[in-house]
């Protein structure tokens, strides 16, 4: 892990991808409308060390 507290760089922003387990849980809560809710809107963000090019990913 890098130890630099300046220095870091977003490189990229994504959303999350299709969770089978949330999808199978609202289409037993729901039917088959449900499948849609799989799609995890969850954002994520890659961040990286310009010194270093160490990289790590953080979701919120």
């Amino acid at each position: 892990m890098c130890g630099s507290r300046s220095g870091w760089k977003r490189i990229e922003v994504s959303r999350g991808g299709y969770s089978v387990v949330k999808a199978l849980v609202a289409h037993a809560l729901v039917g088959t409308a449900g499948l849609v809710a799989g799609a995890d809107g969850r954002r994520q963000e890659t961040w990286a060390c310009r010194e270093c090019r160490f990289k790590h990913t953080y979701g919120s």
